[in-house]
């Protein structure tokens, strides 16, 4: 096959990676007025946030909402997703549940119900726990939280990180506590906890709802809109294809389904080669892939820790409006339950179809050599069911009319154990060789961290 060659000098760049980091990387870059090629290697840009249609029903592939905290981030948010007309703000209603205890207040875990008996304990152990704060005794995520909180609310805590990531906790690196599930903690009632967190320390890692007044601790918040808001048409997959029509409208080039063969470097530009055969040549390349990919690619080895996968059974049920309750999402810490998250993005997307029926979305994270991943259908839907209606996400007795289930081996990842460190020493090896690649940070959680990373990364790149 002829080759074709498509050259971008002066400030262009090329960017890998058409998921989140890679669309808003663009975006970044193209309102500084840079010459922006995209190339996904997939069939689809938008990554994770790309809902699938069913049956008139546009279903996330997960709970996702946009947090409004700062105007910066929101801003840009608003002008990706094709301005503030295709967003409605979210009353955020969340809930969790942590032993027999459902709050209604918070979405963490919440062990208040256990405050008399260990008050002593626990301030003890997170005095002591402040004192040494700084002080890393090992490189695996039951460190980190023993280090937090000391040995008791730690000791709590283990199952309950067990079961969100599917995964011993004593395999995940420390930096998953960057993920935000358990990074704070609720021991008391909200009186108590207000007075609690006047201490430097205990304000960090002690939680206190803010649900009477969700702006509190967000002064610099985009006042016209809420705490959260949301695409107002076809779910997140409405952000994505806005995102995609804002960024070709600045002139980005997108290309799908070109998988990159090799990355080769001159003393004036770098140059991608996909499979079949293009080139593109520009004067800075950023990738948004994942660094193992970027190591196979450049220096040919496999030195990078393998991701920790987390394999969920993700289950949506058709249901009519007047059964589904007014939570937006319910978190369920209790390790012998099969449930970890349920959401109701049909009904804050408000997205109902032609016979009146909205969807709940149902989070199960299980290994994939364990009896439920592997059960049918029916069998995991009977399990569903009931602990979803003991969330009171949705009313007792309720059944779907129709319901989907998608078993997959990878929902998200975590890091395994010297992950960031070896990716920075990856990082470093390929910079050296390749003075035009530039690696985004691939361990960022949540659509707001991957935002002000990346605008941190775009302007240490300039």
């Amino acid at each position: 096959m002829q080759e074709q060659i498509e050259r971008q000098m002066g400030q262009s760049v090329t960017v890998l990676g058409g998921g989140f980091r890679g669309l808003v990387t663009c975006f970044l870059l193209a309102r500084q007025g840079h010459e922006i090629t995209l190339i996904e290697p997939g069939r689809h840009c938008g990554g994770v946030l790309r809902s699938f249609e069913w049956d008139g029903l546009y279903c996330d592939l997960g709970c996702h909402l946009f947090d409004n905290t700062d105007k910066e981030h929101t801003s840009v948010f608003l002008e990706m997703g094709g301005g503030a007309d295709c967003f409605h703000s979210i009353e955020l209603n969340y809930a969790s549940k942590t032993g027999a205890l459902l709050s209604d207040d918070i979405s963490i875990v919440d062990l208040s119900a256990d405050f008399k008996a260990n008050k002593e304990t626990w301030l003890f152990q997170l005095d002591q726990a402040g004192q040494q704060e700084g002080h890393e005794t090992g490189p695996a995520l039951d460190d980190a939280l023993l280090e937090r909180f000391g040995p008791d609310i730690a000791a709590r805590l283990k199952p309950m990180v067990c079961k969100a990531y599917a995964e011993d906790w004593t395999r995940i690196d420390r930096s998953a506590l960057a993920h935000g599930l358990f990074g704070r903690v609720r021991i008391a009632d909200n009186a108590t906890s207000g007075e609690l967190k006047k201490d430097a320390y205990l304000n960090k890692v002690l939680a206190a709802s803010s649900t009477t007044n969700p702006s509190q601790f967000y002064p610099d918040m985009d006042r016209s809109f809420g705490r959260n808001f949301y695409p107002a048409s076809k779910g997140m997959a409405g952000f994505v294809e806005n995102a995609i029509a804002t960024l070709k409208a600045m002139g980005v080039r997108i290309l799908t389904g070109e998988a990159i063969e090799n990355i080769t470097e001159t003393r004036d530009t770098i140059t991608v080669r996909t499979e079949t055969g293009r080139i593109f040549s520009s004067a800075q390349l950023i990738s948004t892939l994942s660094t193992a990919i970027n190591e196979k690619l450049i220096l040919n080895e496999n030195n990078m820790p393998a991701e920790i996968g987390v394999p969920m059974a993700v289950v949506y049920l058709r249901l009519p409006l007047e059964v589904i309750n007014s939570v937006t999402y319910v978190h369920d810490f209790n390790p012998d339950h099969h449930v970890f998250r349920a959401s109701t993005p049909g009904v804050y997307g408000k997205q109902v179809d032609d016979h009146g029926l909205s969807y709940v979305c149902v989070e199960c994270p299980a290994r994939m050599d364990s009896d439920f991943y592997s059960s049918s259908p029916e069998e995991k839907l009977t399990t569903i069911m009931t602990e979803i209606a003991d969330l009171e996400i949705i009313d007792k007795g309720t059944a779907p009319a129709d319901f989907k289930i998608l078993n997959v081996p990878k929902s998200y990842a975590v890091p395994a154990i010297g992950a960031p460190q070896a990716e920075a020493e990856i990082s470093k090896k390929i910079c050296g060789r390749y003075a035009r690649f530039h690696q985004f940070n691939s361990f960022s959680f949540g659509k707001s961290r991957i935002l002000k990373d990346a605008l941190s990364f775009i302007e240490n790149l300039n």
